[in-house]
């Protein structure tokens, strides 16, 4: 795609503590991303190279922003803020198809009824609309349209996993998603949790991301008071501390 919304507040919220340099490499590689519609490839010299790195201070800045903004996948480096981006765009192009199809096929009906030739040439007209309502991209169509119930799954795992990541910056990050991880977050999704009588449900992001930020917000759990604690992904994801700290935010 060539086209993508800049969040101005979010982008500088998110980047306040970085250099002149750390902002050109960044904007680079979110470029990239969107442009491609897919993870950054996992090869950081070819990388470096599209983005011109070549001094040590840039090849610095580079290795910091990668570590720090992406997360690294079997698909390459995730970056969870363009990802959501991606979806909301797909979902809308999805839309746009689906509504053009109703309507062309509404008047073709009526066209039916009235005249042959009209027919024609309203339904050549109907799908070249059907077309133009979409956004440019290189791949309109979602890939997650044709994807099982399973994948959409693991997809959310992924997510959750990315989302802890980027917002839980003075955590230990969360590398690697063992079955025992996965099987706690798939048994999670699949709750409504209701603290103080506010009904929270666990399979939608928005809670995940949410929560992240509660968490993210607390001194003591993020190490930065004198006394330290040996905080972690498993830690924070446990249900029972799911609820004692939403507890805590009400």
């Amino acid at each position: 795609m060539h086209y993508y919304p800049f969040h101005i507040g979010d982008y500088r919220k998110d980047t306040s503590r970085l250099n002149f340099i750390e902002h050109g490499i960044y904007r680079l590689l979110i470029d990239e991303y969107y442009l491609t519609e897919h993870p950054l490839i996992s090869d950081k010299t070819r990388l470096m190279r599209s983005c011109g790195v070549r001094t040590k201070e840039e090849i610095d800045a580079f290795e910091f922003i990668i570590d720090e903004f992406f997360v690294l996948t079997d698909d390459g480096y995730l970056h969870y803020g363009c990802e959501k981006v991606l979806k909301k765009i797909y979902g809308k192009s999805e839309s746009a198809r689906n509504s053009a199809k109703i309507g062309w096929e509404k008047r073709r009906a009526n066209a039916l009824k009235s005249d042959a030739n009209a027919l024609e040439s309203d339904a050549n007209a109907l799908k070249s609309d059907a077309f133009s309502m979409l956004p440019i991209t290189h791949n309109p169509i979602p890939k997650d349209i044709e994807a099982d119930a399973s994948s959409n799954k693991g997809n959310q795992v992924a997510d959750i996993q990315s989302l802890y990541n980027q917002i839980c910056k003075d955590l230990p990050k969360c590398q690697n998603l063992n079955d025992t991880r996965k099987k706690r977050l798939l048994a999670q999704s699949k709750k409504t949790i209701f603290v103080k009588g506010t009904e929270y449900k666990c399979n939608d992001l928005d809670f995940w991301e949410k929560y992240f930020y509660l968490i993210n917000s607390i001194d003591w759990l993020n190490g930065r008071t004198e006394k330290k604690f040996n905080i972690d992904f498993d830690y924070v994801i446990r249900e029972s501390n799911i609820i004692r700290f939403c507890e805590s935010a009400q």
